[in-house]
């Protein structure tokens, strides 16, 4: 390749996986954050899918049991607050709850909640995998209902 020839960083890339440049040779050595963001919020680790609430609740997928919510945020303008959403699986009632995108408020939410529902047969929540669920083991722990709580598949829709 003479001196007048350019190739795009993406190219270089891609001949550094497969072994054609060496990767000591480029200025970038891997990903750039050029606002060294650090993430702050907990991850979702151990959790139970969906498959599970399937095999241990058979009637949740099919809606024919009351009790089944499935939980969701609604992000407000600038990213700055959410609403967290619960549908209930066989009667489709919404609940909406106030909070922001922070795990801690989400649990007060929730647990303020559920706390108040005390007479009504709450069975499950599915939540998807964002990091505002990601204090669910404290949700459980700290509810005087007892819940369970499950997770759908990362990237999945419904």
């Amino acid at each position: 390749m003479n001196q007048t020839e350019r190739v795009s960083t993406k190219t270089l890339y891609k001949l550094v996986k497969q072994g054609m440049i060496d990767a000591n040779k480029l200025h970038r050595k891997g990903k750039n954050n050029p606002k060294s963001h650090q993430e702050t919020r907990g991850e979702i680790n151990s959790c139970k899918t969906i498959h599970e609430r399937d095999e241990q609740y058979p009637q949740a997928s099919t809606n024919q049991e009351y009790g089944h919510f499935e939980g969701d945020t609604i992000v407000g303008k600038n990213r700055q607050s959410a609403i967290v959403t619960l549908v209930e699986k066989k009667s489709k009632h919404i609940v909406l709850l106030k909070a922001s995108r922070k795990s801690q408020e989400v649990k007060e939410a929730m647990l303020n909640w559920l706390n108040e529902q005390m007479e009504t047969a709450i069975k499950t929540f599915t939540f998807d995998c964002e990091k505002e669920f990601s204090k669910w083991k404290e949700i459980k722990q700290e509810s005087q209902t007892p819940i369970e709580i499950f997770f759908s598949d990362p990237g999945a829709p419904g």
